[in-house]
């Protein structure tokens, strides 16, 4: 039988938790799925695992492949799909039965191109509110006309707005939309690239559906992606990772037309991109003093105040020393690496506190 909904799951190295979330999708109550497994060239036995699932019961399938990165696996995921609606799942989390069905009847009888649930975020010792990629009100709504897509949900996204999320999973879209962009995730991007595929669906986004239920379990726990990423990443890793998420984004919004309508968006979507290459350069570990001198004075050679948007005392003190003092900017920018890092430090003894990772 031919699926209606793929959903795609990146496996590297879960072999702990990796059962339960396959238990999980076999117990989808909607038959016409498909579940493609990715394996991302795990070492602790995964695959095996993943083969063991296909091996009884056929909605499964596996690829293999060397380690590429999630947004490679996922990739090759959108590649092997054959279902009208795409969805996807990370291999340490949980689906509820009801998942693709619900969001299946929601997006066919609203005529959606999107549709969303709440999931819920569960950490080693305690569970948060149900969370909402998309603010609502009442338990259910839908959002008509591309215009009202973009004010509401998309600019908010792009914007970081702490109302609008972007979590990957609890969407499913249609496959028709994805595929007439070619909507992919950016290989490098590590971090927050499903918030940018989330953000490319939307500009083509007509309707969508969102539904209050939590239907998904988000785990957290203290050896996930995120937690390690922000604890142990070095700043190197980090700031080429907000420097390449920083070019999709401004990417995107010419792609979608939008610099056209909003030209000031557009300028401060541009002097992001020159930031957080900045920043990256002065983290590069590969660069001599002398050559990331070299390569700060090529960034202010093309860095016009003109076609970006310099406003407030940060962004205006990061323009004026790369244009009139350039030795002084990886001074400035270490100052400011340290104190997004007092920051994330404060947030994570808060979080420990709480009981969470």
């Amino acid at each position: 039988m031919r699926p209606v909904v793929s959903v795609i799951v990146p496996v590297y190295n879960t072999a702990e938790r990796l059962p339960a979330c396959l238990e999980s999708l076999r117990a989808q109550t909607l038959a016409a799925c498909e579940f493609i497994l990715v394996d991302d060239g795990s070492t602790d036995g995964s695959l095996v695992i993943c083969r063991a699932f296909a091996a009884k019961d056929a909605r499964f399938r596996v690829l293999t492949g060397p380690n590429g990165g999630v947004s490679v696996a996922r990739n090759r995921g959108l590649d092997a799909a054959r279902g009208d609606w795409i969805a996807f799942c990370d291999s340490d989390d949980r689906a509820d039965p009801a998942l693709y069905a619900t969001l299946l009847g929601l997006a066919v009888r609203e005529r959606a191109d999107l549709a969303s649930c709440a999931l819920r975020d569960i950490g080693p010792t305690e569970t948060k509110p149900c969370v909402l990629d998309f603010p609502i009100e009442g338990d259910a709504e839908t959002v008509r006309g591309r215009a009202n897509v973009l004010a509401r949900f998309f600019y908010p996204l792009l914007n970081d707005s702490r109302n609008v999320h972007g979590y990957l999973f609890v969407n499913l879209f249609r496959r028709a939309l994805v595929e007439a962009r070619h909507v992919r995730f950016r290989p490098g991007v590590t971090m927050c690239e499903d918030e940018l595929f989330v953000l490319d669906c939307l500009l083509s986004v007509e309707a969508l559906a969102v539904v209050r239920a939590p239907l998904y379990d988000y785990l957290r726990f203290a050896a996930s992606a995120c937690s390690t990423y922000y604890r142990k990443a070095g700043d190197g890793k980090r700031e080429r990772n907000w420097f390449l998420r920083a070019q999709e984004k401004a990417r995107l919004f010419t792609a979608g037309g939008l610099d056209r309508e909003d030209p000031a968006t557009a300028r401060r979507l541009s002097f992001l991109v020159f930031y957080h290459e900045a920043q990256a350069l002065c983290c590069e570990p590969g660069l001599s003093s002398a050559g990331r001198l070299r390569a700060l004075l090529g960034l202010r050679g093309r860095f016009r105040a003109a076609d970006v948007a310099v406003s407030g005392g940060a962004a205006r003190l990061f323009a004026a020393t790369l244009a009139w003092a350039v030795p002084l900017l990886p001074l400035l920018l270490w100052a400011k690496r340290r104190k997004d890092e007092i920051a994330r430090r404060a947030e994570h003894a808060l979080r420990a506190r709480r009981g969470c990772p």
